[in-house]
């Protein structure tokens, strides 16, 4: 079975943490029966080693890492990508991929776009 991580950044600020909340809990209702979950990177939990536990724990042996990032850089480059390995070593019958950052897929970008024009046609 196959699940997804959705990974930010993390904060210690409730509110910020909340925004992602509130996100997964669209996620999950609009994929009912799937296996997504949030973790991040620090400061908050669940890890992605934690949550590819949970995930392990409802059956996934495939889980896709999906960074909720603009762009690559540091932590899309590298972070992450020791993280994996790191898990993978604890984990090694189940599969983990990275995935894009987010920001870099088309869709993304196009809702992006479609947002400044409606801000800057409602001034």
């Amino acid at each position: 079975m196959r699940g997804m991580i959705l990974i930010v950044h993390g904060s210690r600020d409730p509110k910020w943490r909340n925004v992602f909340g509130t996100f997964m809990e669209k996620v999950t209702a609009a994929l009912p029966g799937q296996a997504v979950i949030l973790a991040f990177m620090e400061l908050a939990s669940p890890t992605l080693e934690e949550a590819v536990v949970q995930l392990i724990e409802s059956g996934c042996n495939e889980i896709e890492v999906l960074p909720l990032f603009m762009a690559d850089g540091g932590h899309v480059d590298h972070d992450i990508p020791a993280q994996i390995r790191d898990t993978r070593v604890k984990f090694p019958s189940v599969v983990l991929n990275q995935l894009p950052p987010v920001g870099k897929h088309p869709a993304v970008q196009a809702a992006m776009i479609q947002i400044i024009q409606t801000a800057l046609q409602t001034r």
